[in-house]
C-alpha cells in the first residue's frame, strides 16, 4: 500500500474522523482485497467508535486470511488486553512477537501480559529482547525494573533505572520507580529523595479530580470460604491464627470482606511464621513477589484460584503488655521499620465453630478495630492504614516512604481528595519540614 494512503489512514485516526477512515478502508479493500491494509483501516474505524467486538472479530478475520501481518496480530493483542482476555491476548501477541521480533512495541505488549499471567521469568527474557533493541527506551526500564523486583533482584532494577536517568532526568514515573527499588533496598535516605523529587515533578503537570472507582471484582463468598479454610488449617495445626486489619475490619462492620480490598489479612505469632508459611505453601500458595522484600507480612498468592494472603507477624515484647505488628525488614531496625503497637489484651482470642472445623478469632473487636482505625464504625475509603493508622509507633523512615509513594499515585490517578488528606498527615508528623509545608500547600490548592 503506498506511502499516501499510510499517512492518510494515520491522519484520519488521529483526528477522529472514523466514518472517513472506514470509508477509505472500504475502498482500499475492494481496490486490493489481497492487501489486509484496508481490513486494518475498518478495524481502527471500529475500535474508534466504540464497536469493540467488531473490531476485534474483524481482526481475527484478518489474521485467518493474512496470518503473517505481525501489525494485524498486534492491534487484537493490544484490544484483546484491554478487555482483559488476557489467554487470547497473550496468544496474539506472541505471533507478533515471532513476525515481529525487532519490534520494541510487540516486546512490550506481550510482556505487560505476561505480567499480568504472573509468568516473569517469561517477561523478563521479553523485556531483555526489547531492551536490546533500544536500552533508552524508558517503558521498557520501567517494566525491566519492575519484573526484576517481582523476581527478588531490585539491585538490577536500580541498575537499569539509573541507566535512563540522565536521559529523563525530569520525569516523575521514573524517579518514583527508583525511589521504590532503593526503598526494598533499605536505602532509605536516597529513596526519600528520590520521591520527593517524583512529587515535585508531577506537581508541574495540570491535575485534575476525578471520580474514583475502588471496588474491584473478585469472588467474595469464595475467598471467605477459603479464609475459614486457612484459620481451621492453622487451629489444627496449633497456631492461635486469626482475621486481623482489613479483613476483620470488613467481616465485623460490613458482614462480609471489604469490596476493594485486595487480598486477606491474618494474624499469626510471629514465631510460628515459618511454620505458618509451610502449611500454606503445602495448601497451594506460593510466595508472592518475594513478599516485597518483607519479612513482616509474609505474602502468598493461591496459583489456582489468584487469592492473595497476607500472614501477618505479631509478637509480644518481653515484660510488657504490648506486642507489635507491622511491616518489617530485615536488618533494619525498630525505629525505622513501621511498627504498630497493641495491648496484649486486645489481642486475645476465642474459639468459634465453624463448618470447616474450629478457629480463633480476635474476643474483642471494638478495642482492636479501635486501635488500628480510631473511628473504625465510619466508612472511610481514604482512609490508609499503611501510613495513618493510630497505633503506629512512629513517622519512621519507612513509613515515610509509604507516605510520600501514596501521595504521588493518587495524585497520579487524580485522587486529589486522598492526596490531600495524606499530605495533611504527612504534615502533621513533619510540621517544622519545609519540603513538607511547601508540598502540603501545592497539594491543598488542587481542585
Amino acid at each position: 500500500m503506498t506511502q499516501q494512503f499510510t499517512t492518510q489512514a494515520l491522519h484520519l485516526l488521529q483526528t477522529k474522523q472514523f466514518g472517513a477512515l472506514k470509508e477509505l478502508g472500504e475502498k482500499l479493500n475492494q481496490e486490493s482485497p489481497n492487501n489486509p491494509f484496508g481490513l486494518k483501516c475498518i478495524a481502527m474505524a471500529l475500535n474508534g467508535e466504540g464497536e469493540n467486538e467488531k473490531s476485534i472479530e474483524l481482526m481475527k478475520q484478518i489474521s485467518i486470511q493474512f496470518p503473517n501481518d505481525g501489525e494485524n496480530w498486534l492491534n487484537l493483542g493490544k484490544s484483546l488486553h484491554q478487555k482483559n482476555m488476557l489467554l487470547e491476548s497473550h496468544h496474539a501477541l506472541f505471533q507478533a512477537y515471532k513476525l515481529l521480533p525487532a519490534s520494541v512495541d510487540s516486546c512490550n505488549e506481550l510482556a505487560k501480559v505476561l505480567i499480568k499471567l504472573y509468568r516473569y521469568d517469561e517477561a523478563h527474557a521479553t523485556l531483555l529482547q526489547s531492551f536490546s533493541i533500544d536500552s533508552a527506551n524508558l517503558s521498557t526500564v520501567l517494566m525491566l525494573s519492575d519484573v526484576l523486583v517481582f523476581l527478588g533482584n531490585p539491585l538490577d532494577a536500580k541498575t537499569y533505572l539509573e541507566s535512563v536517568l540522565s536521559n529523563h532526568p525530569k520525569n516523575p514515573i521514573l524517579h518514583n520507580h527508583l525511589a521504590t527499588t532503593l526503598q526494598m533496598l533499605k536505602e532509605f535516605s536516597q529513596a526519600i529523595e528520590h520521591y520527593k523529587n517524583a512529587l515535585l515533578l508531577l506537581l508541574e503537570y495540570p491535575l485534575k479530580h476525578s471520580k474514583q472507582n475502588s471496588h474491584t471484582s473478585f469472588n467474595q463468598s469464595l475467598f471467605e470460604e477459603e479464609l475459614l479454610k486457612i484459620l481451621a488449617l492453622f487451629y489444627s495445626n496449633t497456631i492461635n491464627a486469626f482475621a486481623c486489619s482489613g479483613t476483620l475490619l470488613g467481616l465485623t462492620r460490613e458482614g462480609h470482606l471489604l469490596p476493594f480490598d485486595k487480598d486477606i489479612d491474618i494474624g499469626v505469632p510471629f514465631e510460628k511464621m515459618d511454620f505458618a508459611v509451610e502449611l500454606i505453601q503445602k495448601n497451594g500458595y506460593k510466595e508472592h513477589q518475594y513478599s516485597y522484600m518483607m519479612s513482616n507480612p509474609r505474602v502468598f498468592r493461591h496459583e489456582k484460584s489468584g487469592l492473595i494472603i497476607d500472614l501477618c507477624g505479631h509478637q509480644k515484647l518481653e515484660d510488657t503488655d504490648l506486642s507489635i505488628a507491622g511491616l518489617w525488614m530485615d536488618g533494619v531496625s525498630l525505629e525505622s521499620n513501621r511498627v504498630t503497637v497493641y495491648q496484649n489484651k486486645e489481642l486475645e482470642l476465642e474459639t468459634k465453630t465453624t463448618e470447616h472445623g474450629k478457629i480463633f478469632e480476635i474476643k474483642n473487636k471494638d478495642a482492636y478495630l479501635t486501635r488500628l482505625y480510631g473511628s473504625w464504625k465510619i466508612k472511610d475509603t481514604h482512609f490508609d492504614t499503611i501510613v495513618m493508622a493510630p497505633n503506629i509507633q512512629s513517622f519512621s523512615p519507612l513509613v515515610e516512604c509509604f507516605a510520600l509513594d501514596r501521595i504521588f499515585f493518587s495524585l497520579l490517578s487524580s485522587n486529589l481528595t486522598k492526596a490531600k488528606i495524606l499530605s495533611s498527615h504527612a504534615l502533621s508528623q513533619k510540621n517544622s519540614d519545609l519540603f513538607y509545608i511547601s508540598l502540603d500547600k501545592k497539594i491543598q490548592i488542587l481542585g
